[in-house]
């Protein structure tokens, strides 16, 4: 009766042991995978499937977890340096949006999927990038290609060129948009094509920047800056030309140094200046003739008429050629005698 009792009680100890056993190795083979994750499982380490959403089973010893990836679609930026579009170098930042889904990149193909599951997640952002300056020069290329600036442009233009909003820009993005849409699914991200590609970063060298502010200084200094003062003289015709330099000054870009010399020069040829006229023939003499320029606060050039002129001086009658005395000439002469040279030097 003991020994049944005994029997009895050991019997239900090792159940429960048992139980217990089972219970713990049933829930670490169980795993419950949320909607945005997938579990990468090995078997006997190597490559046997992408698991995932929902529950999960596991084989305890034979297959292990060796990654969880993460394949909601989030935002993506990515930095691009060096890159030449219409002659000035241009560092990018574009983001963008996609998903690590590797089963949607694979497309049913299990040989691509076990090539792509072993590539950690910073590889893939590393290729992510390489991806995205490929498209870039692809596009730039094609773009400079049917979209050329004008002949005679400058670095300006080719900054303005890919500025936000404008139709280069708007090809170059859709461009990038279709080959990434194509190529990375190739190292397993999936781009989602609702979401636009914007450009969150443009950086362009300092050498660029000064060569801009200089050309655009020698631009607001001669033609533009003249023609704005001259508006500026005929709207207040009583404006000083303190008052003026300082209105020019404040425009951005406009070097107040070029303010001061392009009105001194204004004021110098705003004052008459005396040209000297050759006549061509023999028995012409030269004019001088004096002509007005034009002064800052005349809105267009007018022509130059001679101020005074001096009447030609008339040519002198040649001179008689030299001949030796007469005789009649030596009997005027007198000859002075020397007692009164002396008397006359003595009275002085």
């Amino acid at each position: 009766m003991i020994v049944d009792i005994l029997w009895t009680i050991g019997l239900v100890i090792l159940i429960i042991i048992l139980a217990v056993i089972l219970y713990k190795l049933f829930r670490a083979s169980l795993r419950i995978v949320p909607e945005e994750r997938r579990l990468v499982v090995y078997r006997l380490g190597r490559f046997n499937r992408v698991a995932g959403p929902g529950m999960v089973f596991v084989l305890p010893v034979l297959e292990q977890v060796v990654r969880m990836l993460e394949v909601r679609d989030h935002p993506l930026e990515v930095t691009v340096p060096g890159i030449f579009a219409y002659g000035v170098p241009n560092d990018l930042t574009l983001d963008l949006w996609c998903s690590f889904d590797l089963v949607r990149a694979a497309g049913g193909n299990r040989a691509k999927l076990a090539q792509l599951v072993q590539i950690n997640e910073g590889e893939r952002r590393k290729q992510v990038e390489v991806k995205m300056r490929e498209a870039l020069v692809h596009q730039v290329a094609d773009l400079e290609k049917h979209k050329p600036l004008p002949e005679g442009s400058t670095s300006l233009d080719g900054v303005i060129a890919l500025a936000p909003g404008t139709e280069r820009y708007t090809l170059l993005v859709t461009g990038v948009k279709a080959e990434l849409e194509k190529t990375l699914p190739s190292v397993g991200v999936v781009l989602n094509t609702t979401q636009p590609i914007t450009l969150t970063g443009r950086v362009i060298p300092d050498v660029i920047i000064e060569a801009i502010k200089r050309m655009q200084g020698r631009q607001i200094d001669s033609k533009w800056l003249t023609k704005y003062a001259n508006d500026l003289r005929q709207q207040f015709p009583d404006i000083s030309s303190a008052v003026l330099d300082q209105m020019l000054a404040s425009i951005d870009g406009v070097d107040v140094g070029n303010v001061q010399r392009l009105r001194l020069e204004q004021d110098e040829a705003s004052e008459a200046h005396v040209e000297l006229e050759v006549p061509m023939g023999e028995d012409e003499s030269p004019t001088v003739v004096a002509k007005p320029k034009v002064r800052l606060g005349n809105s267009s050039e007018t022509e130059s008429r001679p101020a005074t002129a001096r009447e030609p001086r008339p040519k002198p009658a040649p001179a008689a050629p030299a001949t030796s005395p007469s005789k009649s000439d030596w009997s005027v002469l007198k000859q002075v005698p020397r007692s009164n040279e002396r008397e006359q030097r003595k009275s002085a």
